[in-house]
């Protein structure tokens, strides 16, 4: 969570009982950064890609908060903001020539990957806003060149056979 000029990260276990604990967590994070909930002035979530169950939670649970405080919910691509994070890792190096390929473990030996570049302000003038993940200010967006999508080597048949591995996040960088 980002609040004035801090930042209170918060790691918690997933899997089937995680929901039971988001709501106590979130009011805990925002204790913690002495920010009241009706101090918000949106409320986010990772919309995506990830397991349907979780995304469902997410969705609900940022709604029910956003509806009780009266503020927009925010749907954040959720590989995006890994190659945001990965451009903050960077200290700046980051161009607006630079690709970020963002894969995250999707189970089962598959991956939900995409492909995103960082344009550092907004077009300007009447018109939608492209789809792309910015900054409240609109002085960062991410283009998606390669949209979201999930990925298995060997077809859908050959990765339901393979053995399951941990969860990781990654994301590289091209020019």
């Amino acid at each position: 969570m980002r609040a004035g000029d801090g930042v209170w990260p918060a790691l918690a276990d997933g899997g089937a009982q995680a929901s039971t604990t988001l709501i106590p967590q979130a009011l805990a994070l925002l204790e913690r950064a002495g920010q009241p909930l009706a101090g918000l002035d949106a409320i986010a979530f990772g919309a995506g890609p990830g397991a349907f169950t979780g995304l469902r939670t997410a969705c609900a649970v940022a709604q029910g908060l956003a509806f009780g405080i009266d503020r927009p919910v925010l749907a954040l691509d959720s590989l995006a903001v890994v190659a945001e994070a990965a451009a903050d890792d960077t200290d700046g190096a980051a161009t607006d020539a630079d690709k970020l390929w963002v894969a995250q473990d999707a189970r089962m030996d598959e991956v939900y990957a995409a492909a995103y570049r960082r344009r550092r302000a907004r077009p300007s003038g009447p018109g939608p806003v492209p789809e792309t993940l910015a900054d409240p200010v609109g002085a960062i967006a991410w283009e998606p060149l390669v949209a979201p999508a999930l990925y298995a080597p060997g077809g859908p048949a050959a990765a339901r056979t393979r053995p399951r591995r941990s969860p990781s996040t990654c994301a590289t960088r091209s020019r």
